[in-house]
């Protein structure tokens, strides 16, 4: 895989990001990749948990650029992008 950097790199705001963007997260991770080529050598297999009491809220976001929701293997994918935001919070009482 080959990186590319783009300082000040912005995704614009839509759909559920804009939920999120009036949303207070007591813990969050913003997470962004940037490829020009990805090739797949066998379906992934992914998992994000974000474990808390029961009255915790949790909100979650992903934005694919140029990468289905299922990737093929053996299939090459061209000028990729991908942000992944989770969040976690306590519930106001």
């Amino acid at each position: 895989m080959t990186r590319r950097r783009e300082p000040g790199q912005i995704f614009a705001v839509a759909g559920a990001e804009a939920e999120f963007a009036d949303w207070r997260a007591d813990v969050e991770v913003d997470a962004r990749i940037a490829a020009d080529e990805v090739r797949y050598l066998e379906k992934p297999r992914t998992r994000i948990r974000v474990t808390g009491t029961p009255k915790m809220r949790r909100h979650e976001f992903t934005k694919r650029e140029n990468l289905p929701d299922r990737v093929e293997p053996g299939q090459t994918y061209s000028d990729v992008r991908v942000r992944r935001r989770v969040g976690g919070g306590l519930a106001n009482e």
